[in-house]
């Protein structure tokens, strides 16, 4: 005898009116239909405002240095900046304020340089056109000490694509001025065809000043 002999099916599987009762509430309550994806706001929907340096900059330093004479810690900021290829954009003594022009990063086969010291930093600027900029400020602190703080701004070129029409304009689609127009649109706005945009703060470069900062000073 099968083992089966004992069981009952259920009964309201022999009864079709009652089945198809059961398939039409489960289809009702969503089974076997699929629901609308939900609404999601596109990855490329971002504040503006992230992509200003004023935003990266205003953020709070990660790391400071302090010393007894303001020149020397001037001068000092000054070398450890061009040990790394930087050139000085700005000097403002009076507000304490050393800032250097903007360099684009080096790549993994650039060993000489020291403007990036992360491997996902070379990684990036591999891949991608990048460029820092070095922010020195320096504050008086009471009793007569002074303070600095190292920022690095990070910033990304993004260049519009090229529309080549003919194959004589293949040589000088990136050697040449833009054939057509100045700026393109996206959702009504008109942007630069090339510019740079910031994308944060290089907190290990800013790390890797201060430790050689204090080097100097205490060297």
């Amino acid at each position: 005898m099968s083992r089966f002999a004992g069981l009952r099916p259920l009964g309201f599987l022999n009864r079709p009116h009652a089945a198809c009762a059961a398939v039409l509430i489960l289809w009702g309550a969503g089974w076997g239909t699929s629901s609308p994806p939900a609404a999601h706001t596109p990855v490329t929907q971002v504040d503006p405002i992230l992509a200003t340096p004023d935003y990266w900059l205003d953020k709070p330093a990660v790391v400071q240095v302090e010393a007894a004479d303001f020149y020397q810690l001037w001068n000092i900021c000054r070398s450890v900046a061009h040990d790394r290829f930087f050139q000085i954009d700005r000097e403002d003594y009076r507000e304490g304020l050393l800032t250097t022009q903007p360099l684009v990063s080096k790549q993994w086969w650039e060993l000489w340089r020291r403007d990036v010291v992360t491997v996902h930093g070379i990684e990036e600027s591999t891949l991608a056109t990048i460029r820092r900029t070095i922010r020195f400020q320096l504050t008086e602190e009471p009793g007569g000490r002074f303070r600095v703080e190292p920022k690095v701004l990070v910033e990304r070129f993004a260049s519009a694509e090229r529309r080549l029409t003919a194959i004589t304009e293949y040589h000088a689609a990136f050697s040449g001025p833009r054939p057509f127009g100045s700026a393109e649109t996206d959702q009504g706005l008109a942007y630069p065809l090339d510019y740079w945009y910031a994308i944060g703060r290089d907190n290990d470069l800013e790390k890797d000043l201060a430790a050689a900062i204090e080097r100097r000073l205490h060297g």
